[in-house]
């Protein structure tokens, strides 16, 4: 079968949710180094078998999104850039390096992120709930077109 008009639905759903994912880390003032907002991605792939929306970001965005337990040590570097580009500076005069391990040291005891209350930004509920009936709808419509499309196509061979 040929997915075109699901392919469409997916494509606007793609540009809409990998917006709102962006919209989401600039509200939620998680955009220190831009690392995170630039890997949010989405491609759509289709086969004669199948069509698939697939939304890509960078490997730590589900410990931005979830937080993490504690007990996981982030690693040094990552949280030498991130204060880095934040211009988080050391108080009482400590050295950098010993506010990037205290730092390490607080998220291995706490989890992330403390604003969050460790329980992460919940970016992807927010937008699950937003978009949930309009992705439903959308993907509905283009599939029924596709098959009405397939129906007529077989139907008048």
């Amino acid at each position: 079968m040929v997915y075109t008009f699901t392919a469409e639905a997916l494509n606007r759903i793609r540009t809409k949710l990998t917006a709102d994912i962006k919209n989401q880390i600039d509200a939620k003032n998680l955009n220190a180094t831009r690392k995170l907002r630039n890997s949010i991605s989405g491609t759509v792939f289709a086969s004669a078998k199948s069509i698939t929306l697939n939304i890509y970001a960078a490997k730590y965005f589900d410990s931005v999104d979830k937080g993490t337990r504690p007990g996981i040590r982030p690693p040094y570097r990552k949280i030498y850039e991130w204060a880095s580009a934040k211009g988080i500076q050391p108080r009482d005069s400590k050295n950098f390096n010993q506010m990037i391990k205290n730092i390490q040291e607080a998220i291995f005891q706490n989890g992330t992120i403390k604003r969050f209350a460790y329980k992460g930004a919940s970016i992807i509920d927010y937008v699950d709930e937003k978009y949930k009936e309009e992705i439903t709808q959308e993907i509905k419509e283009g599939y029924l077109k596709d098959l009405e499309s397939e129906i007529n196509i077989n139907g008048n061979s």
